[in-house]
């Protein structure tokens, strides 16, 4: 859906309906930003409750993914970033921007996984730091650090006809646009795919998962912009159906 809002931008929304929503980050009243994970659960009533997160490498249960990446730590406090969910109700969170004081802010280019927890609870979450690879054509350039920028998950919903090839595999994400960390609007778009570390023939000493960066289009003057919004258009399919084949994002 398309909504037009008061001030002319456009809220773009696309997916399956869910009776369970997560928020991340955000500003206090006093302008400094929080890390705090939040599940809202729908039923009769909508209730804000705070949770708890734990790091990848120690989440508790029978699972265990061997990562020493992200040693304890969760993403930073931070605003305006972005964060996408792809069927599985797995998320990814990149970038973004931190105020430790009103007054002083960091502007982020980490990528975390946020993903349900192993133990027997609604309430936890586990966290995994993703080791970023840059785009080997490219030698090894990644995105620049941003905030408001777009991103968005490369389908729809677990329907393989509303995906691109792999998306839910490989969690591909599509980020777009945003502000650079000395504010100045950017128009470039970036894929990103998370793969495990064993397939790409490299070491990496106790990482399960690697993110890799493959740049679609340069920065440019006409497509810069900032605090839009981006849904997926998986395209008609090759019959001229709408059920098809995947398309690329739209920024809105």
């Amino acid at each position: 859906t398309a909504t037009t809002m008061a001030d002319g931008k456009v809220f773009a929304t696309a997916g399956s309906m869910s009776s369970r929503v997560v928020g991340f980050g955000g500003v206090f009243a006093d302008g400094t930003t929080s890390h705090k994970v939040h599940p809202i659960e729908f039923s009769s009533l909508t209730e804000w409750g705070d949770t708890t997160t734990v790091p990848g490498n120690n989440p508790g249960g029978g699972r265990v993914v061997n990562d020493t990446n992200t040693g304890g730590k969760h993403p930073g406090p931070r605003e305006f970033f972005g964060l996408a969910a792809d069927a599985a109700g797995r998320g990814v969170v990149y970038g973004g921007k931190s105020k430790l004081t009103p007054t002083t802010d960091t502007t982020y280019s980490d990528v975390w996984f946020l993903d349900d927890s192993v133990t027997d609870d609604d309430s936890t979450h586990i966290w995994l730091k993703a080791v970023q690879w840059g785009d080997s054509t490219l030698g090894g350039l990644m995105p620049a650090a941003r905030s408001q920028h777009a991103i968005v998950w490369a389908g729809i919903e677990d329907d393989a006809r509303t995906q691109f090839a792999h998306a839910l595999d490989s969690m591909t994400c599509y980020v777009y646009g945003g502000l650079s960390a000395s504010n100045q609007p950017l128009g470039d778009l970036w894929k990103g795919q998370r793969v495990k570390a064993q397939s790409l023939g490299v070491p990496f000493p106790n990482q399960h998962f690697v993110w890799i960066w493959k740049r679609l289009w340069a920065d440019d003057p006409s497509t810069r912009r900032f605090g839009h919004t981006m849904v997926f258009d998986p395209g008609p399919s090759p019959d001229g159906t709408p059920d098809g084949a995947p398309g690329l994002p739209s920024p809105t």
